[in-house]
Formats: structure tokens, sequence, C-alpha cells
């Protein structure tokens, strides 16, 4: 596993069951065939709190997607394949 790859998973683990399951799932199933610009946003998204990964991932307190900016069509795509494998 290269280094980048390694962090990234690392820096999926949030603290929160919920939070862990949705973006450790997501990397392990899907990172490897992101396109290289999609590698780079995931990423970015992890660097987001926690309470607002929360809202957009796990549609928390009725908060929607829009105020996601550049990470929506992303967003989407993480929470289309929660259980997609």
């Amino acid at each position: 596993m290269d280094t980048l790859r390694a962090k990234t998973a690392w820096r999926c683990r949030r603290g929160t069951r919920e939070l862990d399951l949705v973006l450790l799932g997501f990397f392990e199933r899907h990172y490897d065939r992101l396109p290289a610009a999609e590698k780079t946003l995931f990423r970015q998204l992890l660097g987001e709190q926690d309470p607002v990964l929360s809202a957009w991932l796990l549609r928390e307190n009725n908060r929607e997607t829009k105020d996601a900016g550049k990470f929506t069509a992303l967003i989407a795509k993480i929470t289309a394949r929660r259980a997609t494998p």
C-alpha cells in the first residue's frame, strides 16, 4: 500500500461508528477505481469537520448537500454506494 493511500485510509477513521462505516466502506470498495481528480477531492472532503460530514453523508439535521459546494457530486456518489459492493 502506498503512503498516500494509507494516509487516506487512516483519515477515514473519524471516531464515530457511522462515519467510519460510510467513509471506510466507500474507501475500501471504490477509492482505487476513482479517477485521480476524484481521489484528490475525496482527500479534501476528509478535511471537513465531523459534524459537517455527518450532515452531508448521514443526512442529519435535514441539512442539504447544496451547501457542499465542490463536494456535492462526490457526496452523492458516496451516499448512493453506501450499500453497493
